[in-house]
């Protein structure tokens, strides 16, 4: 329970494609010092961006801000897989103009996942589904 505190999108990606091919007891050590170092990494540069935005460029500010969708794009499509990875790849980036353009912005990030999560998940149970 403990160790679930320590996720986050990179983490999560990243374990999903390393951790497999450890064995089982270095797979926690691993973890921790990997997703530690990248907690501590990003409170470090959120630092250093907090006081430094008021010197930037605003064209360069709004770039560093564009590194972050282009970063998680990045690892979740190295880490994809199986349909279901592919489908709520395709999803999110589907329903997420949809879910704005509604007026779901309070909740488009959350409205996408829930409808392209559970959407995606469908459509992998169903590919794994035994033909009769």
């Amino acid at each position: 329970l403990l160790v679930a505190h320590c996720i986050s999108v990179t983490v999560w990606v990243e374990s999903a494609r390393r951790l497999p091919s450890l064995k089982p007891e270095e797979r926690l050590p691993y973890y921790l010092g990997f997703a530690n170092a990248c907690l501590w990494f990003s409170a470090f540069m959120t630092a250093i961006g907090y006081f430094l935005v008021g010197s930037l460029p605003l064209p360069l500010g709004a770039a560093l801000l564009f590194l972050t969708p282009i970063f998680f794009t990045i690892s979740l499509v190295a880490g994809a897989k199986t349909s279901a990875d592919w489908s709520s790849i395709a999803l999110g980036f589907g329903l997420a103009p949809i879910f704005t353009w509604i007026g779901a912005e309070e909740f488009g990030l959350l409205g996408t996942g829930l409808v392209g999560g559970t959407a995606a998940y469908l459509i992998g149970r169903a590919r794994r589904r035994p033909k009769q």
